[in-house]
């Protein structure tokens, strides 16, 4: 009874961690927040919850021990450890934080082990308190639009540009980054979703509606193609997932349909959003034909680059990898190294700015911490994989829960892997965002399993 009360006691701890972790992370990322003291305040105790939180899931660690990706993960961990040893000239003292976050990221949000009823409960008050931080960031950013605000300022010694409201043809609102900006937003779109359908009237569902068209609007307006990629992939598989069961047949004819259904939902999740800011820039140009500062249009960046340097910037982290591809640079040693060693690579020798990460996932991984890195990526992936397909793609029916995990952590995946960063060495609202949800995923996936295995006998 004694151990039952504290494991309650330290559930409620964890929890409290996780809102605090992503209200740090959020005010970290809001422009007009930048620098200030609140965002201080809010990260010691996260900290301090976070210590108490890790060495009670020590103490305790035989219970996570068969979750799947633990070897990889701790594999991961000492690969990090390995490189940041071998690199102890280049930022240590980032590199050590970065590795406290690994921790929380991996021991804290991932590590679930709770009855499904808890889990449950917890995604929706996380829920509940993202889509409403979202929901006011969106609308602030939406005024931002309205009142043709915007803003830059060069802010450290790196030149770093601090933008705020419509500047350059896109929309930033209160954001740091208008891609990231759009990939919360789709995750906020995820939430809202389950919500309409667990709501039990009616003006829940309009509210909820109202709160997907908002953040919609963002993604559109933001003009971020990640966004887009992002808002397809999240139609195609809340598509997928709500209409399986539903589709009659067996077969062929039940996978052509199914399939016919998610490219027509890709399709049009993807393009919607340049038709709103097709009708938005004929209205404005209509109302002033001399508005084209107002205009959502990109052209700047990517008339005669369509990667937006992206192409250049994973060149310039194969040249370093090829120097150091056993155990890397350490995450942050990147640039350090680049300065060192490589002085005309293309992340410290462009016209624009040194670039601190490498915009792809898998390349920051592989030249942070070499193939011995990349190998621990893949001995977590593949566990994870194998217990989604295998219990998620099955007949049974499925929670709403377990769906908007799937979804969440999918869209994030698609939005992050390939084009930008945030999985583990990245602060973002995004990260803790894609541990929590896909570590929700995999607890309610197992204990069902267990479950499965259970009746059977």
């Amino acid at each position: 009874m004694e151990k039952i009360a504290y494991n309650k006691v330290f559930e409620k701890l964890e929890f409290i961690f996780k809102i605090l972790f992503l209200l740090y992370t959020m005010i970290g990322y809001n422009g007009f927040l930048f620098g200030n003291k609140i965002i201080s305040v809010v990260m010691w105790p996260m900290l301090l919850l976070g210590v108490i939180v890790v060495i009670w899931k020590g103490i305790h660690i035989k219970e996570y021990i068969h979750i799947p990706g633990f070897i990889g993960m701790l594999c991961f961990g000492i690969s990090f450890v390995i490189s940041m040893i071998l690199n102890y000239r280049y930022e240590m003292k980032q590199n050590i934080i970065t590795l406290l976050l690994l921790i929380f990221y991996f021991g804290i949000m991932y590590m679930q082990n709770k009855e499904k009823k808890v889990v449950e409960k917890e995604f929706k008050y996380i829920g509940m308190f993202y889509v409403g931080y979202m929901t006011i960031s969106v609308i602030w950013s939406l005024i931002l639009l309205g009142r043709h605000y915007g803003s830059v300022v060069n802010v450290n010694e790196d030149a770093y540009e601090l933008v705020t409201g419509f500047l350059w043809g896109r929309l930033w609102g209160v954001f740091l980054d208008p891609n990231v900006g759009a990939i919360l937003a789709c995750i906020a779109i995820a939430i809202a979703i389950l919500f309409v359908q667990k709501s039990e009237n009616k003006l829940g569902k309009a509210i909820y509606a109202l709160i997907i068209i908002l953040n919609i609007l963002y993604i559109a307006f933001s003009d971020s193609r990640t966004g887009m990629l992002c808002l397809g992939c999240l139609g195609t598989l809340e598509i997928y997932c709500n209409i399986y069961k539903k589709i009659k047949g067996q077969g062929l004819k039940k996978w052509l349909l199914l399939v016919s259904v998610c490219v027509i939902a890709a399709g049009v999740s993807f393009v919607a959003p340049k038709g709103i800011t097709k009708v938005y820039n004929s209205v404005v140009s209509s109302i002033d034909t001399n508005a084209d500062k107002e205009l959502i249009e990109r052209g700047y960046e990517l008339s005669e680059d369509p990667s937006n340097r992206r192409f250049d910037i994973w060149k310039s982290g194969i040249e370093i990898f090829r120097q150091k591809w056993i155990a890397g640079t350490s995450y942050n040693g990147i640039r350090p190294y680049a300065y060192e060693k490589m002085p005309d690579t293309y992340i410290i020798n462009n016209d624009s700015q040194d670039f601190r990460n490498l915009h792809n996932e898998f390349l920051n991984v592989l030249v942070a911490q070499g193939v011995l890195g990349l190998l621990s990526v893949i001995l977590m992936i593949i566990p994870v994989m194998i217990l989604v397909v295998k219990n998620l793609f099955n007949r049974r029916e499925k929670s709403e829960i377990i769906i908007c995990c799937f979804v969440c952590v999918s869209v994030i995946f698609a939005g992050i892997m390939l084009t930008s960063a945030g999985f583990f060495y990245y602060v973002c609202p995004y990260t803790p965002m894609f541990w929590i949800t896909l570590g929700y995923l995999q607890n309610n996936l197992m204990r069902e399993k267990q479950e499965c295995e259970g009746m059977k006998e």
